[in-house]
């Protein structure tokens, strides 16, 4: 969580072109580069889609990974990572945006 805190305090505080490039690797579009597929998941440039997936990450995961075992949460988390992952790819791909 503190990683995406990190990225996106660092996206807030960069302007001009550097923000472009930031959107380029670090969100998911048509025009993104290939490196955003993996890194899209850590990236977020809306304060209401970080605070939402934070706050999700917090309460959900902090309890599977008390009940289950951190192994666990991290399998799952990688998973969703993944389906999240290929879903958005196909949107953007197919939708050209």
């Amino acid at each position: 969580m503190a990683l995406n805190v990190g990225i996106y305090g660092g996206y807030m505080l960069m302007g001009g072109p550097l923000s472009l490039t930031y959107k380029k690797y670090m969100t998911l579009d048509s025009n993104s580069s290939i490196l955003a597929l993996p890194l899209s998941n850590f990236g977020h440039t809306s304060a209401l889609a970080l605070l939402f997936n934070s706050g999700v990450l917090w309460t959900v995961g902090n309890n599977h990974a008390k009940m289950y075992g951190c192994m666990r949460f991290t399998s799952v988390f990688g998973a969703g990572c993944a389906v999240a992952t290929l879903l958005a790819a196909k949107e953007a791909y197919s939708n050209g945006g």
